[in-house]
């Protein structure tokens, strides 16, 4: 059950699995005290209470958890409410993007554009992969939230989701005669070749010296693990061309990768990158200023003599 279905059906016993908003313990003018909260999920929000003689569960539900809630719907003075009867912390849930919402991610639209584009994911076992992903939320809710840098490229909260979006959607879109399934291989690992960097830059105290002594290269395969695992058992050969796709450029070896995808990945990843070093770097600059030459890790403006380092 969806919101948008509890908001339309009528009055009556409800179950579903949703993610709490505002979660707050309160008392009441008669002095019992009660819980209130939203449910949400990607098809809206709907305010619900829980009154000591009805409801049993936890007092103060966490901030964005995951839920399975049984109840009962009711509407007072026009408007829609649930009467919590019972709240369990749920682990997994069957489609993790629908309980993904819009305040999950600070860029404005940002958890609409993952939606689409995980609907452009067609091969099962990928959709699997991308699900077992999701459902992680120590994975999941930081990807959403987290720069992909801190002052290079897409250096502001939700940029990390918001360059791999990037990435997936230039493979997505390549004008390339490329089989279905090597298509959406390259658009996966666009998709989570930088989620390492969700311990790399994680902003809790201490957390800097993993970012610190590791490259979030070495963090990937380790965080995607269990998804990885489950991919071997339902597309063993898939699971290979994937981690390989995540590696095959990391070990040194110069040369050309087994196949043309592997470079469209790590071509996505430099066109993303730069096309926001880019604009980071001429956002105030008049337009024929903006000519300029690469020097190392940053833009360099060449106007007249003076030279202006951008970024």
């Amino acid at each position: 059950m969806l919101i948008s279905d509890l908001l339309t059906q009528p009055d009556g016993p409800i179950t579903g699995t949703f993610r709490v908003t505002a979660p707050r313990c309160k008392v009441s003018i008669g002095g019992t005290q009660y819980l209130t909260l939203e449910l949400t999920d990607c098809s809206g929000t709907i305010r619900a209470f829980g009154w000591p003689e009805r409801y049993t569960g936890p007092t103060e539900p966490g901030d964005l958890s995951l839920v399975k809630v049984t109840g009962a719907s009711y509407l007072f003075h026009e408007r829609k409410l649930v009467d919590l009867h019972r709240i369990e912390p749920v682990t997994a849930v069957a489609e993790p993007v629908l309980l993904i919402t819009p305040n999950c991610c600070p860029v404005i639209a940002g958890v609409e554009r993952l939606r689409d584009l995980l609907e452009r994911i067609t091969v099962p076992a990928l959709r699997t992969f991308n699900n077992t992903v999701l459902a992680d939320d120590a994975l999941a809710l930081p990807f959403l939230r987290l720069p992909a840098s801190r002052r290079h490229h897409h250096s502001f909260p939700g940029g990390l989701v918001t360059h791999s979006q990037e990435c997936a959607e230039i493979i997505a879109d390549l004008a390339l005669d490329l089989p279905r399934q090597t298509r959406e291989l390259g658009m996966v690992a666009a998709l989570w070749h930088d989620i390492g960097k969700i311990k790399t830059l994680d902003p809790r105290p201490g957390a800097w010296l993993t970012g610190a002594v590791l490259k979030h290269d070495a963090l990937t395969l380790e965080l995607l693990a269990p998804a990885l695992a489950n991919l071997d058992r339902d597309w063993r050969e898939g699971a290979l061309m994937l981690r390989y796709l995540f590696t095959w450029n990391k070990c040194g070896k110069p040369g050309r990768p087994l196949q043309v995808i592997a470079e469209a990945v790590e071509a996505a990843d430099r066109i993303s990158s730069g096309l926001s070093a880019e604009r980071l770097a001429f956002a105030d600059a008049e337009h024929w200023k903006k000519l300029a030459k690469w020097q190392g890790s940053r833009y360099v403006r060449l106007a007249g003599s003076d030279q202006q380092g951008l970024a």
